[in-house]
């Protein structure tokens, strides 16, 4: 298998890490980036010089994946498995369970071995005690024991548990959403295209947390006292109607509403989650794939090692403070399938407005505490797949349906908003009362102007064409087109570089006399971003 540019570079990026001393090392590249295969390649080096590998996963969609990978990057070798029952750990590439090789059966035949390489997928679930015991068991912290690599998306954690007790250094360059969306070789993710469906009754300040992030059974009863399933029908109709759709929900009982919501509406549309039982849910998959079902209403799946490309909008019913189930959550709509150019990002629930699809690197936090519970250190989201990936395999007994059976659902006001969902903007972009984005420079303003199908135009606008420091392009026009045809993050993004290149124009979004005092409570910001607005309010909205 040829690996991409990007990917090579990421290869050659781990061997200049581990050359510098760093024994333990983490590589991030965003979801459908192509990880599994890149380490792959990093694996099959270490075979090339006699050292066997360890990878280990925490779902069994992960091993199946990586054992796939492996036979494609490397079918000359021997590959085990090693989960449940089945311990073929004397193979050249042992693809296994975590939950499987940290046993008192499983631990002391892998320490029979010497590995040379051991790989963590989704790594950011290393700070539970299953790795940290299997990496101390095999010597991972020492001196001259084997060469660790973990691979995610991101290595952020919502519990705020640190990675960097674990690995040493982060390999370069980092692969982000943006930069396979962009590469030149590319694009090898379709964008996102972000809606935000503001609804007046859903208010999370107040709701549980467990182990950093909502606790589902208060969320799923907020959600329940706040928002009808048939609102995101409604607005899913408006923005997204006949687009294959994945759903993620917090409990069983809001994502049967949702599914039976669509159904009642017209639509093929089913619910899964941890209970369906396995050979039923590869059927539903495979419909979908098939273009039999439109929309998959789910519960904690679908976040990682699920490969659905034909998926053209993701609905976020499930508000999280985790930045790397956020990421997953929308990594899984971003593949590249025939015909598809964009994909839609529903979002119900507010939580666009806490995170960026910009890859988030964090190698701080506290520091592990002792007396932390084991079963803390998993996301809620990790339970309801825990027990399918048992040594016996048994199907999950995992209750989450903790939301009501049949719960009661308030009308909520809804407003529909689109949003940069790259949140890379460093510029200080306002709104007007018409919902026009722009940025105020001297005597005018860039703005998004809006066109079909919610793609924009970056635009300018001036009241004195001749004011010395405007020089607009347009040679004393009074407004002008900068760049046209382009999906929001985009135009937001030409906006910036624009801006950027005139530095006294003072429009960055951190720049220090922003923070200056203004009386009354209130900074320069905050007076000149009023002004700007009133005058931008009067001069845009409706001028298009």
């Amino acid at each position: 298998m040829k690996l991409r540019s990007y990917q090579q570079e990421l290869v050659a990026g781990a061997l200049k890490e581990w050359g510098a001393g760093h024994r333990r090392i983490a590589a991030v590249m965003a979801t459908g980036g192509g990880k599994t295969p890149t380490a792959m390649a990093v694996a099959n080096l270490s075979l090339d010089a006699g050292q066997p590998v360890l990878w280990l996963a925490h779902r069994t969609e992960l091993i199946d994946q990586a054992i796939d990978k492996a036979q494609q990057v490397a079918p000359s070798r021997r590959i085990g498995r090693l989960q449940g029952r089945v311990k073929q750990y004397r193979a050249e590439i042992v693809v296994g369970s975590n939950l499987t090789a940290c046993t008192a059966a499983t631990l002391p035949l892998l320490k029979t071995r010497r590995w040379g390489l051991i790989v963590i997928d989704e790594t950011h679930h290393v700070a539970a005690d299953t790795y940290q015991r299997i990496l101390r068991e095999l010597g991972a912290f020492e001196p001259n024991g084997p060469l660790t690599l973990g691979v995610t998306a991101t290595l952020d954690r919502a519990d705020g548990l640190a990675l960097g007790d674990t690995f040493e250094s982060v390999v370069s360059p980092r692969i982000g959403l943006l930069d396979l969306i962009r590469h030149p070789e590319g694009p090898f993710l379709v964008p996102p295209r972000g809606i935000r469906v503001r609804i007046a009754e859903l208010d999370l300040a107040h709701v549980r947390r467990t182990a950093g992030d909502f606790n589902s059974g208060a969320l799923g009863a907020a959600m329940s006292a706040a928002m009808a399933p048939v609102r995101i029908v409604e607005a899913w109709q408006e923005h997204a109607k006949g687009r294959a759709t994945i759903a993620f929900l917090p409990t069983v009982a809001i994502s049967i509403e949702q599914a039976e919501t669509f159904r009642a509406a017209g639509y093929r549309a089913v619910h899964i989650d941890a209970d369906t039982p396995a050979a039923e849910r590869v059927r539903l998959l495979d419909d979908f794939r098939a273009g039999d079902i439109d929309i998959l209403c789910n519960v904690g799946l679908f976040t990682e090692g699920t490969d659905l490309p034909r998926a053209s909008c993701i609905i976020l019913g499930r508000p999280t403070s985790s930045t790397t189930l956020y990421q997953q959550m929308v990594g899984r709509g971003l593949r590249i399938h025939p015909g598809k150019r964009d994909c839609v990002i529903l979002d119900v629930t507010g939580v666009t407005g806490k995170h960026r699809l910009a890859t988030l690197v964090s190698l701080a936090g506290a520091s592990r505490p002792e007396d932390l519970d084991d079963d803390l250190l998993i996301y809620e989201e990790d339970r309801e797949e825990m027990a399918a990936a048992l040594d016996d395999l048994e199907p999950s007994t995992v209750d989450v349906s903790t939301g009501p059976e049949d719960p009661e659902y308030a009308d909520g006001d809804l407003e529909h908003e689109l949003i940069d969902l790259f949140g890379q903007s460093h510029s200080a972009w306002l709104r007007t009362t018409g919902g026009t984005w722009f940025l105020p420079v001297p005597q005018g303003f860039i703005y998004l102007a809006a066109r079909e199908h919610d793609r924009y135009d970056l635009c300018w606008r001036v009241e004195y064409p001749n004011y010395a420091g405007w020089r607009s392009p347009g040679s004393g026009e009074p407004d002008g087109t900068i760049q046209a045809d382009m999906e929001i993050g985009y135009a937001m993004a030409a906006g910036d570089e624009y801006v950027a290149a005139r530095p006294l124009w003072m429009a960055e979004r951190d720049a220090p006399w922003r923070k200056l005092p203004a009386g009354r409570g209130r900074t320069k910001g905050d007076v000149a971003d009023e002004k700007a607005r009133r005058r931008a309010t009067e001069l845009l909205d409706g001028s298009y």
